[in-house]
């Protein structure tokens, strides 16, 4: 299971990259879902883990509205 879960996340990201025209790995229109999913598959656990903690210290810091989840 664990090996078709790390195939799966090779896939979607080949095909994030495959339909990049200008180099950004991410574009808006991408879910959050996605972007997850190809961060995780990225990074190691510890990694991926301290990059979310910090992505929610960064959006506390925000001023405006905060993005839905």
């Amino acid at each position: 299971m664990k090996a078709t879960n790390v195939e799966l996340q090779e896939q979607l990201d080949n095909a994030l990259k495959d339909k990049r025209e200008d180099g950004d790995r991410f574009k808006p229109t991408d879910t959050a879902e996605d972007i997850a999913t190809v961060l995780v598959g990225m990074f190691s656990p510890s990694k991926a883990a301290d990059i979310a903690k910090r992505m929610l210290t960064k959006l506390k810091g925000r001023t405006g509205k905060p993005a839905q989840p």
